[in-house]
C-alpha cells in the first residue's frame, strides 16, 4: 500500500538471516511472526510487527489498517482489523509487539 507521501508499506513473514534454511523446524513449530515494513526515501524499516495470519493492509487518511487473524503475543485473539496511526515521521504511533 502507498501512503500520500509516497512511502510504500509491505508485509512479510519475519526476517531470515543469510544462511538460514528455508524449512527450519523451529520456525514451523512456533509460527512465524508477520511484519509490516515501510520503504521511505530508499530506506526499509520495520513499521510494526507481531501479527499472525496477516491478510492485507490499506492506508486511509493517515492510518494503516491491517486485517489479521490476531497478534502473536495473544494466544486467544480472534483477530480483526487493526488501526495503526502513521505519525508525521512515518513511524507507527503504537507498537503491537
Amino acid at each position: 500500500s502507498v501512503a500520500e507521501d509516497g512511502s510504500i508499506y509491505i508485509t512479510a513473514k519475519g526476517l531470515k538471516l543469510q544462511g538460514d534454511k528455508e524449512n527450519d523446524e523451529d520456525d514451523e513449530e512456533e509460527g512465524e511472526e508477520e511484519v509490516i515494513f515501510c520503504l521511505a526515501q530508499g530506506q526499509l524499516s520495520v513499521f510494526v510487527e507481531g501479527f499472525k495470519g496477516l491478510q492485507g493492509i490499506v492506508i486511509r487518511e493517515g492510518t494503516l489498517l491491517a486485517a489479521a487473524r490476531g497478534l502473536k503475543k495473544e494466544k486467544n485473539d480472534k483477530g480483526g482489523i487493526f488501526k495503526i496511526p502513521i505519525q508525521s515521521d512515518g513511524k507507527a504511533q503504537s507498537n503491537l509487539a
